[in-house]
């Protein structure tokens, strides 16, 4: 159909994109949805589908009908004040103008770190002083003319003074207030509000305007100042502070005048990074997301260029463009419509890159093989080459003579006349497009599914985002597959008539021709002598210096440093030198934002209460059902595990000793029922012996309940409202644990609560524990499912090269070196400070995928090749496909290479990774795979499978075989490198083709 119809097939697959993109984009997933869903960069970070997410939105569905009143108790719930479904961070809301009375924290104020570029760098002198109290003018505004507060303004504050007017003496009074009142503030026992009535044990300057002195303490300087102060009696010198306004400076226009690298606050005060609040932070993320797509456009751009100077044609590189837009707007919309993906999360952009590398790689397949094709037509059909017409596809063939070699191994002269000349049309679709069509097909076909089953084990993770990334990417390698196939095979086709009929053809002897000329005798020499010739001799040397460097790798990897987990709750959006994420690393050392770390943990045990995740899995909005879990509360077996459970409770060192004081609810309740008769109960609520109390709960625990004062037991009944039935359980603790996002710790917090849980559960078997997991839960995740998805995308892979290539031992080596090769990839990640992250774990996935390539058109090429000697069959895959092989390997490189100026950075380690992964594959592949295959590989038939009955003429076929290659390798030595020869074997009707594939510039 492509090659007779190929207008057909053109018009036909613009009509369906056109469609496509119609319902895609004019529906539903338009440009406002995607836009919404980059408004919130973190929504899908999360975990769905395990017991410990179904904990966590159970909790949070049990805690929201409380709220709602569909369930009712009369204590309140205490639990953490947090969305159990995703990290919560909230938006800022406009604030009206207020000081520093009341807390500031970074989700209400706004911080700026400053540092003095002058000779002078003590921030706490009197010049320095003097000069921040002039520059804080220009960060004044309109809305809130006082809300700028400086060390500067506390200084003043101090000594009773407004700031312009500060003397050395003034300068003098606050470092030495600070050194006298630092141990009672690091002690906790000084406060903002301290005077001499409150806090009459303290020196007098600490009862001095104590709200300054704090300030000073807890926003302007840090813990190395503060350690100065105390080993120092010279006068500690203060290299950086803050500057705090609270909250009325928001907006990109802020964020882009207080980052530019010229923005100074005057006098050689610096701002060197800043807090404006998640809502300019995730908006300044927003507004890169769009204009760092022009990265995505240049790689493309530089890509095409390099197509275009080896294709030597522009419509090639315009089909190309149009076929990887098309195959992006085609993935978008089975997203969507036939995965039924309502989430669209940033990290899928990510697979626009990878799509633009796979595409440009299969088109120079294509395009390999179709110039094959055409040389090997007119190889064997010299006369009908069109006159006057130089074509690209035979002019480096030779006028040597064309020979074929019969069944019985003579040789005999083409005859040029005996051959019917077909127009050029019919050239083109009966005769190049079918062989260059077979050739082609099944590189682009492995390439695909390797790279497909890169992006499609991710689905295996339970981290929302990740699931879809993997979704996407493998839609648009699948997509690109179909119009690899469809559209790129016809646009060829066209191309070429629209050539032959209208284009005038360059001269042989133009510039770009003379380069192509050079470069292929370049590529001819390299791949064709030296690395043939540096495999096979040094052979030892490569696998132990490749192997030595695998094992390297698996040492960084599993034993040290090993590939770390997020340490930070926070995704980082930006790059290190972003000023935004500058001042993360920053204010580690203050006190405001040291302070939220010494948080201790909120555990809520729940009984009644489903641990299922019933939510959808691939949708970040969607929330958890109640559901409860038949608990019969009114047994006596149930009754004593609540009691037994608080006994348990109150006796671990863990909780808050506070907790230990308050009486069990089940202790109170059994000895109410014992006590005498009184007007505030029934008659059959008390009184009653402890073999009767167990019976009276359905008469009297509710009852008891609304008699009782809340939060004076321990221990919450939780109701439905309408039935007035008992439906849940729950121990509200606070625990002595200290919040942390360092994973062992918290893995061994978890270990200990969940058997804690376990051994004093009784005959209660529905109850678990919950509270601030998410980011264990990400972690764990992140922990265990990127090796999961590495194994399935290396499991798949295995399977896609042992069927590619029919050998078990050629695919025993590929895996072999392909491991190696991303163990040393990762290991090099590590040195660079990569943790395991959400990006970094969807990104890794792609290794198998992105190194297999390499090795397996090296497999094919060894096994396909007509020699004996394996140092042969690796010369003729160098031969063959060597050239092709770094081609691709160049243009992914380069795909990274030109993201990298990005602000965005998940960009950055994309690109990154893109270049590592290919420079390293493609080294472990060229050099530890053929050494191998040189030494190690497999000689005829060894280990070859079959799918089809042999013909019992076997041996005269493989003789035939070896006359026509020793044919071809006379011919190669004669200079005529694209000459084919046809063997004909007459005793069982079978043709094969041994063809010496031509160096098309560096394919």
């Amino acid at each position: 159909m492509m090659q007779r119809h190929p207008i057909v097939v053109l018009l036909g697959t613009l009509a369906t994109v056109t469609i496509c993109t119609g319902i895609a984009i004019g529906l539903e997933y338009g440009p406002s949805y995607i836009a919404k869903c980059f408004e919130d960069p973190i929504k899908g970070f999360e975990v769905r589908g395990t017991k410990m997410s179904g904990q966590l939105l159970q909790t949070a569905a049990f805690t929201a009908a409380l709220q709602s009143g569909s369930l009712t108790d009369r204590p309140s719930l205490t639990i953490p004040d947090q969305d159990a479904t995703t990290i919560e961070r909230k938006k800022r809301s406009k604030t009206q103008c207020r000081d520093l009375t009341t807390p500031c924290t970074e989700s209400t104020c706004n911080f700026f770190a400053i540092k003095s570029s002058t000779s002078n760098t003590n921030l706490l002198s009197l010049e320095n002083l003097q000069n921040i109290c002039q520059a804080k003018a220009s960060l004044k505004t309109e809305l809130c003319p006082e809300s700028v507060f400086t060390i500067a303004d506390a200084v003043a504050s101090y000594n009773q003074k407004n700031c312009s007017y500060i003397s050395q003496a003034d300068v003098d009074n606050i470092v030495e207030a600070l050194r006298i009142c630092l141990s009672p503030y690091v002690a906790g026992q000084f406060g903002p509000t301290c005077d001499q009535n409150t806090c009459p044990h303290l020196p007098a300057p600490c009862n001095r305007a104590a709200s300054s002195l704090y300030a000073i303490y807890f926003y302007f300087t840090n813990v190395d100042f503060r350690e100065q102060l105390n080993t120092t009696n010279d006068g500690a010198t203060l290299i950086e502070s803050m500057i705090v306004e609270t909250g009325s400076l928001e907006g990109m226009d802020a964020y882009n005048d207080l980052s530019s690298d010229n923005f100074e606050l005057g006098n050689g005060i610096k701002v060197q990074s800043i807090s404006l609040g998640l809502a300019v932070y995730e908006d300044t993320f927003a507004y890169y997301l769009g204009t760092d797509m022009i990265f995505f456009a240049l790689a493309m751009a530089v890509i095409m260029f390099i197509m275009f100077l080896y294709l030597r044609s522009l419509l090639m590189v315009v089909g190309t463009v149009t076929s990887i837009v098309f195959a992006f707007i085609v993935a978008y919309l089975l997203y969507h419509y036939v995965f039924r993906f309502t989430f669209f999360p940033f990290l899928n952009v990510l697979s626009l890159l990878v799509l633009i590398a796979v595409g440009a790689d299969d088109v120079f397949v294509f395009y390999d093989a179709w110039q094959t094709a055409k040389q090997h037509y007119y190889s064997q059909n010299p006369s009908t080459e069109p006159a006057g017409v130089e074509n690209p596809a035979f002019s480096d063939l030779e006028t040597a003579p064309h020979t074929a070699v019969n069944h019985s191994g003579s040789q005999s002269q083409l005859a040029p006349a005996a051959q019917k000349p077909h127009s050029f049309s019919v050239i083109l679709s009966e005769f190049v497009m079918p062989e260059a069509f077979g050739h082609a097909i099944r590189s682009i076909l492995v390439t695909s599914l390797t790279t497909a089953a890169a992006f499609a084990s991710n689905y295996s993770s339970k981290i929302v985002v990740i699931r879809c990334f993997g979704i996407m990417g493998m839609s648009c390698i699948l997509v690109n597959f179909v119009f690899m196939v469809t559209w790129i095979p016809a646009f060829v086709v066209c191309m070429e008539l629209f050539d032959h009929n209208c284009m005038k053809v360059c001269e042989t002897g133009s510039c770009l021709t003379s380069c192509k000329q050079c470069l292929a005798k370049v590529s001819d020499k390299i791949f064709g002598t030296i690395f043939p010739a540096m495999v096979s001799k040094a052979w030892f040397l490569w696998i132990i210096i490749f192997v030595a460097i695998g094992i390297w790798g698996i040492v960084l990897v599993f034993v040290t440093p090993t590939l770390q987990m997020p340490t930070s709750a926070d995704l980082q959006l930006f790059p290190d030198s972003n000023p935004f994420e500058k001042f993360r690393k920053t204010s580690e050392a203050y006190d405001f934002v040291r302070s939220k770390s010494r948080e201790t943990m909120h555990i809520l045990f729940l009984f009644g209460v489903s641990d299922d995740d019933n939510s959808d899995h691939i949708d970040p909005n969607s929330k958890a059902t109640l559901q409860f879990v038949p608990v019969s509360f009114s047994s006596q077996a149930s009754q004593i595990s609540l009691q037994s459970f608080c006994h348990e409770l109150k006796l671990q060192s863990w909780i808050d000793p506070n907790y230990r004081y308050i009486p069990c609810l089940f202790d109170t309740y059994f000895h109410q029922l014992q006590k005498p008769c009184d007007s505030n109960y029934p008659r059959q609520c008390c009184n009653l012996s402890t073999h009767e109390i167990h019976d009276a709960f359905d008469d009297c625990f509710s009852h008891y309940v609304t008699q009782i004062e809340p939060l004076t037991r321990y221990g919450t009944p939780v109701y439905e409202i309408n039935t007035n039935e008992m439906k849940a359980f729950y121990y509200s603790v606070q625990t002595t644990f200290v919040e942390t996002n360092v994973y062992d710790d918290m893995k061994q917090w978890v270990d200990t609560l969940y058997n804690f849980t376990a051994s004093n559960m009784g005959e209660l078997n529905s109850g678990y524990f919950s509270g601030n997991f998410i980011f264990y839960a990400l972690q764990d995740q992140l922990g265990s499912g990127t090796w999961i998805s590495l194994g399935i995308s290396l499991g798949l892979s295995m399977i896609i090269m042992l069927i590619t290539t029919l050998n078990v031992l050629i695919t025993i080596y590929a895996i072999f070196c392909i491991a190696l090769s991303i163990f040393a990839t990762i290991g090099v990640l590590i040195l660079m400070g990569w943790e395991l992250s959400i990006v970094e774990s969807a990104i890794l996935t792609l290794a198998v995928g992105l190194s297999i390539d390499f090795t397996i058109h090296y497999g094919v090429a060894y096994v396909q090749s007509s020699k004996e000697a394996q140092s042969e069959r690796v010369k003729e895959s160098f031969q063959r496909v060597g050239s092709s092989v770094t081609m691709a390997g160049l243009t992914t490189f380069v795909a990274g290479a030109m993201i990298m100026p990005s602000h965005i950075l998940a960009y950055r380690q994309l690109g990154t990774f893109l270049m590592l992964v290919m420079a390293i594959a493609w080294f472990f592949a060229t050099f530890l795979f053929q050494a191998m295959s040189s030494v190690l590989g497999p000689k005829k038939n060894f280990l070859q499978l079959t799918c089809c009955k042999k013909s019992q003429k076997t041996d005269q076929h493989t003789q035939n075989q070896q006359l026509a290659a020793s044919d071809f390798d006379q011919n190669s030595k004669s200079g005529n490198s694209s000459y084919v020869s046809h063997v004909t074997d007459q005793h069982n009707g079978g043709t094969v083709a041994i063809q010496g594939l031509p160096n098309q510039g560096f394919i």
